[in-house]
């Protein structure tokens, strides 16, 4: 199933939404205030589905994902000489440049759960993500929203105060 991941810049606390192939609104990723440090994804309903907690690590981006009843830390790193990502708590890696954004998801025996790039689709000027079986859609939505948050903005700008 392909999904789109568009920033959301409507209210302080929302951060992105994600539309389904029809480009129709299907879950939206919130904050908890204005901080990046806690996430929810919602559906359309406002139920929680998935929870994501920004964790204090120095040098990395590392985050807590709790989602159908399982919970499992995603750590990026953006050190050239050092792996980019790890799991602890589930069998995924990474493959491919994730600062690019451009990467698969795979399982430990390289079976692909789903791949994430971007997109030009008229719903979405931001991501698409392909998922390969519905019941890693929650957990596949939460990774490509923290790396998505390891760099938001594509072009820096100065802004007065």
């Amino acid at each position: 199933m392909k999904l789109y991941i568009k920033r959301d810049v409507h209210s302080a606390d929302s951060r992105f939404i994600v539309y389904d192939e029809l480009c129709r609104e299907k879950y939206f990723i919130v904050s908890y205030g204005k901080s990046f440090d806690k996430l929810k994804i919602t559906d359309t309903s406002g139920n929680v589905l998935t929870k994501i907690k920004r964790l204090p690590l120095p040098l990395l981006y590392a985050y807590s994902i709790t989602c159908n009843k399982q919970n499992f830390k995603f750590i990026l790193n953006p050190a050239r000489t050092a792996q980019n990502c790890y799991f602890y708590g589930t069998s995924f890696y990474i493959a491919g440049r994730v600062f690019t954004k451009t990467f698969n998801i795979l399982d430990v025996d390289n079976s692909l759960v789903a791949t994430h790039s971007r997109c030009c689709k008229s719903c979405s000027d931001g991501y698409e993500l392909n998922i390969i079986a519905e019941e890693n859609e929650q957990s596949c939505i939460a990774i490509a929203t923290c790396v998505n948050l390891a760099s938001i903005a594509q072009n820096p700008a100065l802004q007065t105060v």
